[in-house]
């Protein structure tokens, strides 16, 4: 009753228990599982089931209130409570960004910054071979830039001041996982969050004003990007945003919605990715090798004079090895969702 098919309460890494029980448990793609204090839910378990959910049937499933209430008030972003219409309208007009050509054209400033992270690297070493070298906040600088370029033609110039004011708030933003959010998602089942998420409490104070301070910058940024796309119509760096401003669909409030997103859920699944990428070259020197030497046959030596679209598709060992790492290290191995009316799954 009070842990369900768990073994404790709130369990650490729970799909390594959901796999085993999808593994270990005859079932027809679905399997009827019981959380803490009884909760009862479906866990989808065969690739049929999951593209009914994900793909087939999606407009049928929407996430939790909950994590639509959280990030509307951590946010500020309406995105999450969209009918399906609107949602249908905005994905119209944001997939031109999301083209495998519009993807390439921005490969240089991903590029560009990938060479400067790299060399931040290279000072610290040289100045102390003995240092320990903390990648992660590398990484997250260097993320959190290109999601600036790429999202909006705007250059968070973190690598430059990793501690500035507006790095501080976006920490402020990003919450670590702890077992409070396990408590709130538990208690939403009995009581209307909107209100807990209301209280006067001093983290989610800070939460709300790093939101406000981020939507701010995001403004002035969509403002004067717009004044350089009207003056311009032909710009041949069009970012994410400025590709949604030529369609006229979006209004001001929707496009800061839009890089919300891409500032929270964008750059945390991105730069654990690229960790989890080094940690396994870390610990494979002979795939390390193998890829280091299809790098110095495609690009050469000179990396600051590469254009990297003109190569991207000659790297097919760089390729297969950024899809296994994201195929054995998925950013969310859990997605919940909630069914909004009735259907069916896997003709269940």
């Amino acid at each position: 009753m009070f842990m369900g098919n768990y073994p404790e309460f709130f369990p650490n890494n729970s799909w390594i228990h959901l796999r085993q029980i999808a593994e270990n448990t005859p079932n027809n793609g679905i399997l009827r599982l019981y959380s803490a204090l009884s909760g009862e839910a479906l866990l989808v378990t065969s690739p049929p089931a999951i593209r009914d959910l994900l793909t087939v049937n999606a407009f049928d499933f929407a996430h939790q209130d909950l994590v639509k209430i959280a990030i509307k008030r951590f946010t500020g972003s309406n995105l999450g409570f969209l009918s399906n219409e609107d949602f249908k309208l905005h994905r119209k007009y944001m997939m031109p960004a999301f083209t495998m050509t519009h993807i390439l054209n921005l490969t240089p400033v991903i590029w560009t910054k990938a060479l400067e992270m790299v060399e931040c690297i290279k000072v610290q070493v040289l100045g102390s071979p003995d240092a320990r070298i903390e990648f992660r906040e590398y990484v997250s600088r260097a993320t959190l830039d290109n999601i600036g370029l790429a999202g909006m033609g705007h250059d968070f110039g973190t690598r430059q001041n990793p501690n500035s004011e507006l790095r501080r708030r976006y920490r402020k933003l990003i919450l670590d996982p702890t077992k409070i959010f396990n408590w709130v998602g538990l208690l939403s089942r009995y009581f209307d969050m909107r209100l807990l998420l209301k209280m006067p409490l001093k983290k989610l104070r800070e939460v709300s004003e790093s939101a406000e301070f981020l939507r701010q910058i995001t403004r002035s940024a969509i403002r004067k990007r717009k004044e350089n796309f009207l003056g311009n119509r032909d710009l041949d760096d069009k970012d994410i945003i400025t590709v949604a401003l030529a369609s006229g669909v979006f209004d001001e409030r929707q496009l800061i919605d839009h890089v919300m997103t891409f500032l929270t859920a964008g750059h945390e699944s991105t730069a654990t990715a690229f960790e989890w990428t080094m940690y396994e070259l870390g610990r494979r020197p002979e795939m390390q090798h193998r890829l280091l030497s299809e790098l110095q046959e495609c690009l050469g030596s000179d990396l600051a004079e590469v254009d990297f679209r003109s190569h991207l598709q000659k790297l097919p060992y760089l390729n297969a090895f950024c899809s296994e790492v994201l195929r054995c290290y998925p950013f969310s191995p859990i997605i919940v969702k909630v069914a909004k009316q009735e259907t069916r799954i896997c003709w269940n």
